[in-house]
């Protein structure tokens, strides 16, 4: 369910009213997450690695409330429960995608089958499907975090591609490819969010949160 945000009320009023003046008020930061644990378990399991970080990551901004707020096509500040995560899918060796939008469940019993079928089904698509990959049930485009993932391609930094408007519709991830340093599996993980919505600490707190997650799994 998603609310409308009084403004004038708003614990970040200030913040908002502050950056949504800048000309790109998102910030990007890039940094790496310990996933040995979780890609361990996902091997002996015969399970798949990477619904295991996106169910965490999901987990992580759905416990956070800063990661919950939008700005819809009318410049209104609205505010979500729950929120989903949008991918895209790779189809072929020429690029094309299958974007789908994976709803968030809790339970991670229930969210791997669920999140397995969507994602076996979206690779029966022949081509991509750009322009309609975050609209749900209630064709609401917000309610929902975009991530990316190469996995054969570790990278330092990356800035999230940037919309024409006062920050992004919903925070951008990133996700490299994950490498072996000093005994441990580390994977860069690349956010883009509005910094009206969200600061230094909720970011901090949002990759502490994946990777207790990861560490649950």
């Amino acid at each position: 369910m998603k609310h409308l945000v009084d403004i004038n009320s708003w614990k970040r009023r200030n913040s908002y009213e502050f950056f949504k003046t800048f000309q790109n008020p998102n910030i990007s930061i890039t940094s790496e997450i310990d996933c040995t644990h979780a890609r361990e378990q996902a091997k002996q399991k015969g399970q798949s690695f990477f619904i295991y970080y996106i169910y965490s990551m999901l987990c992580a901004m759905n416990e956070i409330e800063e990661f919950r707020y939008r700005i819809d096509a009318e410049g209104r500040v609205l505010y979500y429960d729950t929120i989903d995560i949008t991918t895209p899918i790779l189809l072929n060796d020429e690029g094309d995608c299958a974007i789908v939008r994976i709803p968030f469940i809790k339970d991670f019993n229930e969210f791997y089958p669920k999140a397995v079928a969507i994602v076996e089904e979206a690779k029966k698509q022949t081509e991509s499907n750009f322009g309609t990959e975050n609209l749900d049930e209630e064709n609401d485009p917000y309610g929902t975090i975009f991530l990316s993932a190469t996995p054969d391609l570790y990278f330092t930094s990356l800035v999230g591609a940037q919309e024409k408007r006062e920050g992004n519709s919903y925070p951008l991830l990133n996700v490299g490819k994950a490498i072996s340093r000093e005994g441990k599996l580390v994977m860069p993980v690349a956010i883009t969010i509005s910094h009206a919505f969200a600061d230094g600490l909720h970011i901090t707190r949002f990759y502490q949160k994946i990777e207790e997650r990861l560490n649950s799994l």
